[in-house]
């Protein structure tokens, strides 16, 4: 579901993060110090949606195993393995290999998956709100 943002680039394209925070805040028709209601903040939750980066899509894990499996070294490996099996008619010799490549394959792909999982957290960062209630302003 796509949904629109409260606020878009305006005054001649000008992103948010770059304009006076008052400006941005009479834009958002909300006062910077006082914050939203409860109520006002329900009606902007209904109506736009939860304050959410997308989550950026990983590689599909059978792109990241057939990359594993085209590697120079891996080709080579099965070229041996498929010599061995048809040609010399050695299959201990032939499976071992093969085994070898996926035992390479699994080491490489848990390794792009944690390195992935490691740049997924550094694009989204870590962001601290601090959220203000009615009750502590009224008194």
């Amino acid at each position: 579901m796509a949904r629109e943002t409260a606020i878009a680039p305006a005054h001649g394209g000008r992103p948010p993060h770059v304009r006076e925070a008052g400006e941005v805040a009479r834009e958002l028709r909300t006062d910077a110090h006082e914050g939203l209601t409860d109520a006002e903040a329900a009606r902007r939750l209904r109506e736009i949606g939860s304050n959410e980066l997308p989550r950026p899509k990983g590689t599909p894990l059978v792109r990241q195993v057939l990359r594993q499996l085209v590697e120079p070294m891996a080709l080579l490996l099965l070229v041996a393995a498929a010599v061995s099996w048809f040609a010399l008619d050695e299959r201990v010799e032939g499976v071992a290999i093969v085994a070898i490549v996926v035992l390479n394959a699994t080491i490489g792909l848990v390794e792009e998956r944690r390195a992935e999982a490691v740049e997924l957290f550094r694009t989204l960062g870590a962001v601290t709100l601090l959220q203000r209630f009615e009750e502590e302003w009224s008194g």
